[in-house]
């Protein structure tokens, strides 16, 4: 996130905890286990299906691959 942020002209680390917790809501990070989870506990209140946008790293055939995988096993 710090990363992606810094790309865009934006020091993360200069952010409040406000505004982190803000821009940490609207994002899915961590691990295929993490992200699995939320991905999971989105379905268990409803939703029926996503739209996945990988703005910080969507270049990488790698974690593209990797998102597809998690999010299958969730979705079977």
């Amino acid at each position: 996130l710090g990363a992606f942020l810094g790309s865009k002209g934006l020091d993360y680390n200069s952010f409040d905890d406000d505004a982190k917790r803000k821009i940490e809501a609207d994002w899915v990070m961590g691990d295929p286990d993490t992200v699995g989870e939320v991905l999971a506990n989105d379905l268990s209140l409803g939703v029926d299906g996503y739209v996945l946008n990988m703005v910080a790293n969507g270049y990488i055939p790698e974690r593209v691959h990797l998102l597809g995988e998690t999010a299958a096993k969730v979705l079977a």
